[in-house]
């Protein structure tokens, strides 16, 4: 061997494959990971349960709350009905000779105590069945006009 070449053997060499900078730090990133890929699976595993958790949590939630608000509608319904006396109701036959073209009329109530004790029996429904919702929160309120309605002040 000549001198010249003391020093630089293999430098001159092509067939060495040239990595990615990007892929080379990937996989030095990778590596650096594999001791604590049990604890991020772990911790990946309480994130996502935790997420369906909280997402099924709400559904419930959100399912509980609708069945409630149609419930106190149902009472706020029986609240708009109106008051007609029975003497009223008896005089008013609701035949004007073509009934197939009438609308039907809606129920109505004979007294204000009745009325009351409708609504009182459709908002204790939505306390047993809906007990610790918004919308329950709100027949509170319809509940304690209905009982005043009914002389019952205490």
């Amino acid at each position: 061997m000549s001198p010249k070449n003391k020093g630089k053997f293999g430098k001159g060499k092509t067939d060495v494959a040239e990595t990615d900078e990007f892929q080379s730090k990937g996989f030095e990133f990778l590596e650096r990971l594999r001791p604590y890929a049990m604890r991020i699976a772990v911790m990946m595993t309480i994130v996502v349960v935790g997420f369906i958790g909280f997402v099924t949590y709400r559904w419930w939630n959100d399912r509980k709350e609708r069945k409630a608000t149609a419930l106190y509608f149902q009472a706020a319904d029986l609240a708009r009905r109106q008051v007609v006396p029975k003497d009223e109701k008896d005089g008013d036959t609701g035949d004007d000779g073509d009934s197939e073209n009438k609308p039907d009329k809606p129920p109505t109530f004979d007294s204000i105590e009745d009325q009351a004790t409708a609504e009182l029996s459709a908002l204790e429904k939505l306390d047993s069945k809906a007990g610790g919702t918004a919308a329950a929160a709100q027949g509170d309120l319809v509940e304690a006009r209905a009982l005043l309605d009914t002389g019952k002040y205490d």
